[in-house]
């Protein structure tokens, strides 16, 4: 529950008022504690000093015939407790205790007050008495005559000093309380002014916020009339600022409207800002874009990746793929500032990668694959045509060679389009259910020939129930090219392991085999187009170069990734990480 000012800034004096009443009445009552009980051990000292004086005068019997009629008048004179004792500790007069009891009460020779009273001639103790049952303050002073020789001791209740102190806090808690009721009316009165003065303050400032002029108030002190100079020199400041942030803001609007790039400025909570229009013609946000989250307005999982990772103070830049009725491809460069916010600037570069594309597939892919292959038919033919064709013994093996060549580049320029459809979204992925332990089965039934050639064993490990969203006829090759490459690559004898599990919402397909392993400077670049471990080796086993490219081009269009590791003994296992289908529920 919140409280309004003025009732906190009387609850403050009064609680300042209070702590110094209570710590002022603490320190007195502690300093008249003392200096009571020290008055009291004073005068109860001078009475005994007293006493045994007069005892020294008036006793004069060994038997102490006449101790208890003596402390019985010293008790009314005094008004004190009177005790006489011999000089071995025997009570033989008390002004409290009737004088046929005195033989009753034990000897006082252990008691403090008596020990010390015998040594050095006085003594003084705070205890309880058994003989009249309450706290006591004892003081007693030694006496000794001709005759007779023993001490007197004269007491107090602790009571009566209690009393006392009761009395003097009562006096200061009636003080305290017209103090707190006298500092109550002080504040009441002091908040009243404070808060009149302050409503003026903050009516006044609320005026400025709102551009208007307004009349200042009128200012009794020092450092109000200071605080009015200076809220009236602040306003005259905001009113230039205003107008010079206006003017930026035109500049920097016109600016932004004439830019050929698309620019989206981001809260630090993700919420668009600023966007200019040629964000608005290239991504189509909608109505009102401003105010609403990025990804309300733009659908692109890339762009959100690319904020989503950028560390403030730093810049990234991405390339990505915006569907729609047509295409297109952005470059998208993001910088987030330190406090959160972010900038995005975007270029269409669709006419730019396709040429990019164009030039990269005909002219340095297919001129580098192609050349071996052709100049291999072409020389077959013109040995052929110069006459080899007669020759029984080697024609056919130049006629097998012509054969090979040309269906190594039938499969390299099928593999070439696929890889190009794929690249430019034009493979169509139909996504359903797939069975990834039938998956499995189907290409290793595949490959079961040249598996069998070689006497390689393939097993499969891949739970029944474990399904995977994918495309069928993807999958299918997917999986033909990772076991055709372990079959290749495989020595004879070999063993070739098939394995699937389920992995956070992914299935994870693993293709492990104990072949001679890939060195870990060709890793990096095993799924590149056309690159090759060992080029004379693979061109000996009819390879195009662009399996494992097409495999992972294959699985990025279906949301997954792909990679290889080393086994831990001896070989390769190459995996694809592609999203798992939902469970479905049991019946």
């Amino acid at each position: 529950m919140k409280i309004s000012l003025r009732t906190a800034l009387i609850l403050a004096i009064l609680a300042i008022v209070l702590v110094g009443v209570v710590l002022a009445g603490t320190f007195m009552t502690r300093t008249l504690r003392a200096y009571i009980n020290e008055r009291a051990e004073l005068e109860l000292g001078a009475h005994s000093r007293a006493a045994s004086l007069y005892v020294e005068q008036s006793l004069h019997s060994l038997e102490y015939r006449d101790a208890d009629r003596i402390a019985d008048r010293l008790g009314r004179v005094q008004e004190l407790r009177v005790t006489i004792l011999s000089k071995d500790g025997r009570v033989v007069g008390d002004s409290d205790v009737p004088t046929d009891k005195l033989a009753h009460l034990p000897d006082h020779e252990n008691r403090p007050e008596f020990i010390a009273a015998d040594r050095t001639g006085k003594g003084l103790a705070h205890r309880y008495s058994t003989t009249v049952e309450r706290s006591m303050v004892y003081a007693a002073a030694r006496f000794a005559n001709d005759q007779v020789a023993g001490v007197v001791r004269v007491s107090r209740p602790v009571q009566e000093i209690e009393h006392a102190l009761a009395i003097l806090f009562a006096s200061f808690l009636s003080g305290a309380v017209i103090i707190l009721l006298l500092a109550l009316l002080l504040a009441t009165i002091t908040s009243s002014y404070f808060m009149r003065t302050l409503r003026s303050m903050v009516a006044y400032a609320e005026g400025l916020a709102e551009g208007r002029r307004m009349t200042p108030w009128p200012s009794t002190t020092k450092e109000l009339s200071g605080l009015k100079n200076s809220l009236q020199a602040l306003s005259e400041k905001m009113e230039v600022a205003v107008r010079e942030l206006a003017d930026e803001r035109d500049r920097f609007a016109a600016v932004l409207e004439g830019m050929t790039e698309a620019v989206i400025a981001l809260s630090p909570d993700g919420r668009v800002t600023v966007i200019n229009g040629a964000a608005i013609a290239l991504l189509e946000p909608g109505p009102e874009p401003q105010g609403r989250t990025l990804l309300e307005t733009v659908r692109a999982p890339a762009l959100f990746s690319l904020i989503e990772q950028l560390l403030p103070g730093r810049r990234a830049d991405t390339e990505f793929e915006l569907n729609g009725l047509h295409p297109r491809t952005l470059l998208a460069r993001a910088a987030r500032l330190h406090s959160g916010a972010c900038v995005l600037v975007l270029m269409d570069v669709t006419e730019l990668r396709r040429l990019e594309r164009v030039r990269r597939d005909f002219v340095s892919n297919v001129s580098h694959e192609l050349r071996t292959p052709i100049a291999v038919v072409r020389a077959n033919a013109e040995t052929l045509a110069d006459g080899a064709l007669e020759d029984r013994d080697m024609a056919p093996k130049f006629l097998a060679s012509i054969l090979s060549n040309a269906e190594r580049l039938s499969n390299l320029i099928a593999d070439l389009l696929d890889i190009a459809k794929i690249e430019e979204g034009k493979f169509e992925l139909h996504r359903e259910r797939q069975n990834l332990s039938d998956a499995l089965r189907r290409a290793a039934t595949a490959l079961e020939t040249p598996a069998t050639e070689k006497k390689q064993s393939v097993e499969i490990d891949a739970p029944e129930e474990l399904d995977a969203l994918v495309d069928l006829r993807a999958m299918d090759q997917i999986l033909f090219n990772l076991l055709d490459n372990a079959v290749k690559y495989t020595e004879p004898g070999g063993r070739i392991i098939a394995r699937a599990r389920a992995e956070n919402g992914f299935a994870i397909v693993e293709v492990e085999d104990n072949g001679p392993g890939i060195p870990e400077h060709h890793r990096a670049r095993l799924f590149e187009r056309f690159y090759r471990v060992d080029k004379g080796r693979s061109r000996e086993m009819g390879g195009t170069g662009l399996g494992l490219a097409i495999v992972k081009h294959l699985v990025h269009a279906m949301g997954g990734e792909a990679g290889m590791r080393p086994a831990p003994i001896r070989g390769s296992i190459f995996f694809v990480r592609i999203p798992r289908a939902a469970s479905t529920p049991s019946a």
